[in-house]
């Protein structure tokens, strides 16, 4: 066992949990490596938004990435804490420098997140997220409001900032708030007055490279209880990446599948 019942239990009441050091040192510098290359060539079409560069459908557009998929601590730790019938929702974002304001993941993609279904099946859809530097002695990291999960309504509280280290992964229920690096004040004047989210996120950009600031990298992954639910979620995210990706097909990789097989994920 990787987790704890406490940790299960978190997850459960709280709506979210973190893990420590899931990741080794080289497995941060290989993603850390692979996300610079891929943001940083043009040709691979990923979005400009919130002052950042973001690429949803990762999984599939980010070879480099897809270890991710059978890497065997972090199935581990997903059993242990949502259920052997896990499933991979095929909604998978990848963050360069994106900023945030606070936000439920699960808005708009089911038609009720809080109704018990026949069978009293009910809705068990989750994301595990990790940064990949340190967010101890920073705001960059993630922050959440506990048990929002259970609210329909977002919350106005400051939250929780949960503090990571580099390796460390978090999982919380896609209907609890939470929000990553919000914008300064003076970050919020270049967002609204910049003419485009390029330009964002250039002029943001130099100002990080005067501070000596890190780039700030993080991936996201949705998983879920094999359920109704989980086939309405897919089923509108995967539209949702298609639109952002300009596409109006879905392709999932012979990679993708064959990690999710040998990991025992249904896809």
């Amino acid at each position: 066992m990787i987790t704890t019942p406490e940790q299960k239990k978190q997850l459960e009441v709280e709506g979210y949990t973190l893990i420590k050091g899931l990741f080794s040192v080289t497995e941060i510098v290989q993603m850390r490596k692979a996300l610079t290359a891929y943001f940083g060539n043009e040709e691979n079409k990923f979005l400009y938004a919130y002052a950042g560069k973001t690429q949803s459908d990762a999984m599939n557009r980010i070879p480099a990435l897809r270890f991710l998929l059978k890497h065997p601590k972090m199935n581990s730790v997903l059993k242990e804490l949502i259920g052997d019938d896990l499933r991979f929702l095929h909604h998978s974002d990848a963050h360069f420098n994106v900023l945030s304001g606070w936000h439920k993941d699960s808005t708009g993609y089911i038609k009720n997140e809080w109704e018990v279904r026949e069978g009293k099946e009910k809705i068990g859809v989750y994301k595990i997220c990790f940064y990949l530097q340190d967010h101890n002695n920073d705001v960059g990291g993630l922050s959440v409001r506990p048990k929002s999960h259970l609210i329909p309504k977002m919350g106005s509280d400051a939250g929780v900032k949960l503090n990571s280290d580099a390796g460390d992964v978090i999982i919380f229920d896609q209907r609890l708030d939470h929000v990553g690096q919000i914008p300064t004040k003076l970050q919020k004047v270049i967002m609204r007055f910049m003419p485009s989210d390029k330009m964002k996120f250039s002029l943001i950009g130099f100002l990080r490279k005067i501070t000596m600031t890190r780039d700030r990298m993080s991936v996201f992954i949705g998983y879920g209880n094999d359920n109704a639910f989980a086939d309405e979620f897919k089923e509108n995210l995967v539209a949702r990446q298609n639109r952002q990706n300009n596409t109006t097909e879905y392709i999932v990789s012979e990679e993708v599948s064959q990690n999710l097989a040998e990991a025992g994920v249904r896809g």
